[in-house]
C-alpha cells in the first residue's frame, strides 16, 4: 500500500466522479469510509463544505496528514 490517498467527496453514501484522468486509480476514493484506515497517510480532501471539513478533521484525528483543496475564494458559511 502506498503512502498517499485521495478522498473525492466526504461523508456521503453516493459516489461522485469528476471525469478526470486517473480518478479510477486504487488510491482515489469517492466517498468517506473509515478514518482510521488512513493512519500515517497523506490524504487530500477535495471540497469545502461541512462534510469535507468534518472528514478532514476525522482523518487528522486518526493520524493522517491532511490537505484540503477548495476551489472557492472564501469558505462557505454554515
Amino acid at each position: 500500500m502506498g503512502t498517499s490517498s485521495l478522498l473525492a467527496t466526504a461523508i456521503s453514501t453516493t459516489s461522485t466522479s469528476w471525469g478526470v484522468p486517473d480518478e479510477d486509480l486504487p488510491h482515489v476514493h469517492h466517498y468517506f469510509d473509515e478514518a482510521h484506515l488512513s493512519y500515517g497517510l497523506d490524504v487530500v480532501v477535495i471540497g469545502g463544505k461541512n462534510s469535507a471539513v468534518e472528514a478532514a478533521l476525522q482523518l487528522f484525528r486518526a493520524g493522517a496528514r491532511v490537505t484540503i483543496i477548495y476551489r472557492g475564494t472564501t469558505w462557505p458559511r454554515a
